[in-house]
């Protein structure tokens, strides 16, 4: 948690730092898109406690204490004489007091049970009277509630802590430290024993937050900015018991927003927290809002233990009954995105947590737990080294119990969601930085082990693309590694296909001279016909749609070539790059008729010389855009509106299909990618393989922040 980075530029930060990445261990940052600092926590509001349930008349005891949602204000009276009225400092009310003789001695105590807090000011009011002239002892507990770390000795009447405030004598303390507990000891084991008679005792204190998220300050340069703003909250984390999944943190996403001069505060939010069931805590947890501006993105809401109702949030926990949570982050309309999560069948099969761009699946004991509901995709703007290759916002998916059927795990949602586990396992958490869901546990009943535990929703994050120019990089733009893709192995002289399983062919490889210098393997094909296609099924997640295809690419013979990389909803609905009669590289498609039939969408310029290698990139987006590169430069694009959005198939070197020529040729490199991925990334991927330029480039403009 805490780091942010302006990923893609400004100057000497690229060369001082990491890839180009600025952390908050070091938060100063100061450059042309402004300044930024940023701190860990997201502090709560000054309140002062007591502030309710306060003791009452029929109270009697010798120490009363009141706790405000882990904020505790306890008195501790050593006379053992006339207890029923031992209460009545902590009765809110200023005209009576209790009495603490001088041979007994007190305590006034200040704490919180569950964390560390900032302690601002301790108050204790005598009205007109004042405290037995005496030392006493003021003590610090940082690291937890039962260890004293540090102790100040004092007179009661010192005037540095003894004050007049609204005409009433008041100890006022100034202490404004993170601690866990702060004592005032008028007693110390009896050897230092200050009688007084306190009406009143109060404190003024604060959360830290420090699981909570990142703060930062943001000041943008004179004149502001014009920015894309993505914002994502944490991930709700799956439970723990009864299978269900964590909800996506909200997303809210908008265009060309003003920004204008004068710091600003943003805060990320983290996931909910992963827990165990001995901890007594079986449900998931909601994750945290991220806010900027005007806007807020609601943290992903969390399963419930089956029992009890589901946590709503930017996008539904799931479900633990027959209706799922619901999404409270406003509708897209207003930027905003969240969806609804699944429900879970029983305690057997748990619903998966709604995403950013759909419901999670609902739970099905004889089949599949829920599966988590799709992210969103901002590769296009951003990146693709940002979130889950450009995607955000995924539902976690739910678990199965295993011990009662055998349905298959949900799987976590496009965009950082967490998949679902069995009986006796941790749910997967969801993905940092991408605002996931955590995946469901499968335990259902029994005694379970400390390790089942609902998945941790993933951290949220904000990135802004800015109109400020800004100086070269060289390199910045990280490789993006590819979804699928063949292996040539010239010792066995197959073609394999990694990273998603599939049948081997046997093939001729040959080890060649390669376009960056070196020697390997690549495919020869001596005029046959063959092919290779990487699939992915799971098209309900939305990463079974392949949207970028990569192929170093060496023409032996002239003429006609024909799908050489395509991309593929079918054989009757597909777009491929291919080569025609001049030598021309060419964008072609179907027509939605059968693969003999392809029609010429777009033909470039660039001339694909036989006996050379060349880069070729072929990429597609969800409205049918298709863009061809060579050697890292756009050579053509055009629109084919009919192009189904869920390619689920990339298809390599179909040359030679049906009534189509046989050819030539070498193909080495051979990769194709969920996302459609930027002009800098393939840039990035021509000049890996050796077919790009040495390229400086100004990059993305934009500013991570985590």
């Amino acid at each position: 948690h805490g780091n942010f980075d302006n990923a893609y530029g400004d100057g000497d930060i690229l060369t001082a730092r990491e890839n180009g990445r600025f952390y908050a261990d070091t938060p100063a940052y100061t450059g042309d898109i402004g300044t930024i600092t940023g701190s860990k926590g997201v502090p709560g509001t000054s309140t002062q406690y007591p502030n309710g349930g306060w003791l009452t008349s029929s109270t009697s005891t010798q120490y009363p204490s009141i706790n405000n949602n882990g904020f505790v204000t306890q008195f501790t009276n050593y006379y053992n004489g006339m207890n029923s009225t031992n209460y009545m400092i902590l009765d809110n009310d200023d005209t009576t007091s209790t009495y603490a003789p001088s041979d007994q001695g007190c305590n006034f105590t200040y704490y919180n049970n569950t964390q560390k807090v900032y302690i601002e000011k301790v108050y204790v009011d005598f009205n007109t009277g004042q405290p037995e002239s005496e030392t006493i002892f003021l003590r610090e507990y940082e690291n937890d509630t039962s260890t004293n770390t540090s102790t100040t000795s004092i007179n009661s009447r010192d005037s540095s802590i003894f004050k007049v405030i609204n005409s009433r004598n008041v100890w006022e303390i100034t202490i404004n430290k993170a601690l866990h507990k702060f004592a005032i000891d008028c007693y110390n084991n009896g050897n230092n024993k200050m009688g007084c008679s306190p009406y009143n005792m109060y404190w003024t204190a604060y959360t830290l937050g420090e699981d909570d998220g990142t703060i930062y300050t943001f000041a943008p340069p004179s004149g502001g900015l014009t920015a894309n703003v993505l914002m994502v909250a944490g991930g709700g984390s799956g439970g723990s018991y009864n299978t269900g999944a964590g909800g996506a943190g909200g997303l809210v996403y908008k265009q060309n927003e003003s920004i204008s001069t004068g710091e600003k505060t943003i805060i990320v939010g983290n996931g909910g927290a992963s827990h165990a069931i001995p901890s007594g805590l079986r449900d998931g947890l909601p994750g945290i809002n991220t806010t900027f501006l005007t806007y807020t993105a609601i943290g992903g809401g969390a399963h419930g233990d089956g029992s009890s109702d589901d946590k709503t949030g930017g996008s539904g926990g799931a479900g633990a009954g027959v209706s799922s949570s619901d999404a409270l982050q406003p509708s897209s309309a207003s930027g905003g995105f969240g969806n609804q999560g699944g429900t879970n069948d029983s305690d057997r099969a748990g619903g998966g947590g709604g995403g950013a761009g759909g419901a999670g699946g609902n739970g099905n004991r004889n089949t599949t737990a829920g599966y988590g509901g799709i992210g969103k995709y901002y590769g296009n703007f951003f990146g693709n080294n940002y979130g889950e290759k450009g995607w955000f916002a995924g539902g976690g998916g739910g678990g199965d119990s295993d011990l009662h059927h055998s349905a298959t795990r949900g799987i976590g949602g496009k965009g950082g969601g967490g998949s679902g586990v069995g009986t006796f396992d941790t749910g997967v958490h969801g993905q940092s930085h991408t605002g996931g869901g955590g995946g469901g546990s499968g335990q259902s009943s029994g005694t379970a082990p400390s390790t089942v535990r609902g998945g941790a929703g993933g951290s949220g994050i904000v990135l802004l693309q800015t109109n400020v120019a800004t100086p070269n990089a060289n390199s910045e733009v990280k490789i993006p590694d590819p979804d699928g893709f063949l292996v040539f192995d010239d010792n066995i002289n197959l073609v394999s296909r990694g990273p998603i399983p599939g049948a081997y062919n046997s093939n001729t490889i040959e080890t060649v001279k390669l376009p960056d210098g070196s020697e390997g393997p690549v495919f020869y094909n001596s005029d046959i016909y063959t092919y290779f296609g990487v699939s992915q099924s799971n098209t309900n997640q939305g990463d079974g749609s392949f949207q970028t295809i990569e192929s170093v690419f060496m023409p032996i013979e002239t003429g006609n070539y024909t799908h050489i990389a395509s991309l593929m909803y079918s054989d009757s609905n597909l777009m491929t790059l291919g080569i025609n009669g001049s030598n021309k590289l060419i964008i072609q498609h179907n027509n939605n008729q059968n693969h003999n039939s392809v029609t010429t969408l777009a033909t470039s310029d660039y001339t694909m010389e036989h006996g050379k290698w060349h880069h070729l990139v072929l990429t597609t987006d969800y409205l049918g855009n298709a863009k061809a590169y060579v050697n890292g430069y756009l050579v053509a694009s055009e629109r084919w509106s009919s192009m189904n959005p869920d390619k689920s198939q990339a298809m390599f070197y179909r040359i030679g299909v049906d009534n189509h020529a046989e050819r030539k040729y070498m193909a080495s490199t051979s990769r194709c990618y969920y996302s459609e991925l930027s002009p800098k990334e393939i840039m990035q991927l021509a000049s890996s393989v050796g077919l790009g330029p040495k390229l400086e480039y100004d990059g993305l403009n934009t500013i991570k922040i985590l």
